[in-house]
């Protein structure tokens, strides 16, 4: 099977590498693209992908490139420090599927947030269902559906009481709500904010075109939320669950970004009115009489 382009194309990536990275990255299975999807796997993708509601804030776009390959934008649940927010994940079933479980991978930040416990500034997703964890395991039962599932429970109310080692260390006083501070304010920088000024390259323009339509519809929910946390501004922030700092809000500058991306869009959505308005009058005076 060959390799989508942007995906495995690295030569300089070999399957020694893979394995020393964890065999988790769907960007980097050069082991897998050298196997023949069998046919079980193509029905089995079929069903699951095609053939399948998802969970409600869910949405999934086929790579048109590679059948394996599953874009999925998930939307932050509500009344989370997610909500809003535009979360993009890459995933790759296996040439073996439903016996191994896909490779799922956090797009949404490029390398430079840690949204979660769970989910790892390098787009790792940590999971017991993907392998990536300890915990129940996979089974053929289970599908793209109960990935999509397990993701959104682990975006929940408070993220900082996700981390296992917490049951080591212990929890700090104050800690859960500092930690839900960081997480909402990079909701809105990087996965609303940033996800629509500069999509990732391999996003689909049908769920590129989905975020600005969910942009419009949560904007006085963005606006609420800047108003609720604007007297963080210039405090630092704890960028992770062990208490580290880093640097300080600036809900100011966000919403700055959420007014020009508002206008954005609203001026392109009158344009293309004006431009179907004119296109229909065209039509009307072209009409044999």
């Amino acid at each position: 099977m060959a390799a989508a382009p942007g995906y495995d194309a690295d030569a300089m990536v070999n399957v020694r590498e893979v394995m020393i990275s964890g065999i988790w990255d769907p960007e980097l299975s050069v082991d897998w693209v050298t196997q023949k999807l069998k046919n079980v796997a193509l029905r089995r993708i079929k069903r699951d992908v095609y053939n399948t509601e998802f969970p409600s804030g869910c949405y999934v776009e086929p790579d048109s490139a590679n059948f394996t390959l599953v874009h999925v934008l998930i939307t932050g649940p509500e009344g989370t420090p997610y909500e809003g927010g535009f979360f993009y994940f890459l995933v790759r079933f296996p040439p073996n599927y439903p016996a191994q479980p896909p490779r799922v991978k956090i797009m949404t930040g490029n390398n430079t947030v840690r949204f979660n416990p769970n989910l790892y500034k390098d787009g790792k997703v940590c999971l017991s269902l993907l392998g990536t964890w300890d915990g129940p395991s996979w089974t053929p039962a289970h599908c793209l559906f109960t990935i999509l599932e397990s993701i959104q429970g682990v975006m929940n109310k408070e993220p900082y009481h996700n981390e296992p080692d917490l049951s080591i260390f212990g929890t700090v006083e104050g800690h859960s709500e500092r930690y839900s501070d960081f997480v909402s304010y990079e909701t809105l920088r990087t996965a609303v904010c940033g996800m629509i000024e500069m999509p990732h390259p391999n996003l689909p323009a049908s769920l590129q075109s989905k975020i600005k339509e969910l942009f419009m519809q949560k904007f006085d929910f963005y606006k609420s939320k800047i108003a609720e946390k604007k007297h963080l501004d210039k405090q630092t922030m704890m960028v992770d669950t062990y208490g580290r700092e880093g640097e300080t809000f600036n809900f100011k500058r966000v919403k700055k970004r959420l007014l020009a991306i508002h206008e954005q869009i609203s001026n392109a959505s009158t344009e293309d009115t004006l431009a179907a308005s004119m296109r229909k009058q065209c039509c009307i005076k072209g009409s044999p009489a």
